[in-house]
């Protein structure tokens, strides 16, 4: 007999439904605390296993991955993430990733590095003058400005340029539209439209992806017609549309993708990042040192990045308390079986670092703030920690993520003291990914060394 899995009843499930309203984290914490690391919900014809155990992460994440469907599980997203990597399945995954993983290689991402250290001089000019203001930064729209200019002239031409606060609005609606009340508001009017045979109640959704794929596609064709010199993800699909590997639907699907997975995990672990380093003033004092000992320029360089001991631990300490994508979903393609439980077609996975990371049974002290937990003999098991995925669908970008959040934060610290503002609120809420409620204030204070 196969073992059985903790299960609310369904009265104790819709008594928390509000929960799953208003913050559905407080609403998955409630039963994972109550029911243990593997939780079954059962509403209806719906089911979802909530998963905490790092044991059956790896069944799903790299054991028997091809029977848990990464693109099933984001439908919500089709729009924006249709005909690329996102939504694919395995044999055409594996090819998309052979043809763009060459723009994640070192030498590619060296040769755009400039960029980064001529956005940074911009940002040092711009925190500068808020300084001698004695005005507080917000930090979470300055490292979403930041980063998606960075993204696009990277990955797409030094020279390009896009419309940023509205690709920011698009993408916020977005990802903030698969929160819950978003979500089944959206599904409630698409029942109307259905029931009345009509298309009253419009879904937002098509549109922006819509927007969004023609700003990026009006990058490839300038691309194209030789009117920017082409880069990193750009000049790689390029080729490949040249050399008739791939069409011009897989072209579109990518430069949507780009857009969505380039932008707002990065600049969000940042800020995290600069929230943790500011909470913790004798830490983000201790990583500045370490920085002036490494790095004797202004702005830091890629190739210091390696030889960070304590500043890199209190990042990975950040991905850990507060990782950029709290929680993803898998859905199972066939009947699976795991240490005695069976798992059955169809039963949506509910897999979230947040809540793994944070996990008493797997870190000692697993709510406080301890870099010196990844460093020297220290060995974190790779199941208890995955801010960037595990398995073969880990993060293509994670390399290149790290060493620009690494590079950015250790060259801010070299010229800024960061404190918590007064008007900073300790509130976030969780879309597709974590974001502060009201925004991330810091005051600052310059370094004269």
């Amino acid at each position: 007999m196969s073992k059985q899995f903790p299960s609310p009843p369904i009265g104790k499930i819709l008594s928390k439904s509000h929960l799953f309203l208003k913050d559905d984290i407080s609403f998955y914490q409630h039963f994972l605390e109550t029911y243990g690391d593997l939780v079954f919900l059962h509403i209806g014809d719906f089911e979802m296993l909530l998963v905490n155990d790092p044991g059956f992460i790896q069944q799903v994440l790299k054991t028997n991955y091809t029977n848990y469907s990464k693109p099933k599980s984001l439908r919500e997203l089709e729009p924006l993430l249709k005909d690329g990597i996102f939504f694919l399945e395995e044999e055409a995954w594996r090819k998309e990733v052979s043809i763009l993983k060459p723009a994640f290689h070192q030498t590619m991402i060296a040769q755009n590095e400039f960029v980064v250290k001529e956005e940074l001089k911009n940002t040092f000019e711009f925190l500068d003058n808020l300084c001698q203001q004695k005005r507080p930064a917000e930090l979470s729209s300055l490292l979403r400005n930041l980063f998606l200019t960075i993204l696009i002239r990277t990955q797409c031409s030094p020279s390009a340029s896009i419309d940023q606060k509205r690709m920011i609005e698009l993408l916020t609606l977005m990802l903030d539209g698969v929160r819950p009340i978003q979500f089944y508001s959206r599904v409630v009017r698409r029942e109307l439209n259905s029931f009345l045979k009509t298309e009253f109640f419009s879904d937002p959704f098509p549109a922006a992806a819509q927007e969004i794929e023609d700003m990026m596609m009006n990058l490839f064709y300038k691309a194209e017609s030789g009117t920017i010199e082409p880069t990193g993800i750009l000049f790689i699909l390029l080729q490949a549309y040249k050399d008739g590997r791939i069409n011009l639907t897989t072209v579109k699907g990518e430069m949507r993708n780009l857009v969505f997975a380039g932008m707002d995990t990065v600049a969000d672990g940042m800020t995290w990042f600069m929230n943790n380093l500011m909470i913790y003033p004798a830490i983000q004092s201790t990583c500045r040192e370490e920085v002036y000992r490494v790095a004797t320029d202004d702005i830091l360089a890629y190739s210091q990045i390696d030889k960070f001991v304590y500043f890199y631990a209190s990042f990975r300490e950040s991905l850990r308390l507060n990782p950029s994508v709290w929680a993803f979903h898998r859905m199972t393609l066939a009947d699976d079986t795991w240490d005695g439980y069976e798992i059955h077609k169809g039963v949506w996975i509910f897999i979230s670092p947040f809540f793994l990371h944070r996990n008493k049974k797997y870190w000692e002290d697993a709510l406080t703030f301890k870099p010196e937990r990844f460093i020297g003999s220290n060995i974190v098991n790779t199941y208890h920690y995955i801010p960037f995925g595990q398995g073969p669908h880990y993060c293509l970008g994670s390399r290149i993520a790290q060493l620009q959040i690494m590079q950015i934060t250790g060259s801010l610290l070299k010229r800024y003291e960061f404190l918590k503002s007064a008007k900073s609120k300790d509130k976030f809420y969780a879309g597709g990914m974590m974001h502060p409620s009201h925004g991330l204030f810091a005051d600052l204070k310059q370094i004269s060394r």
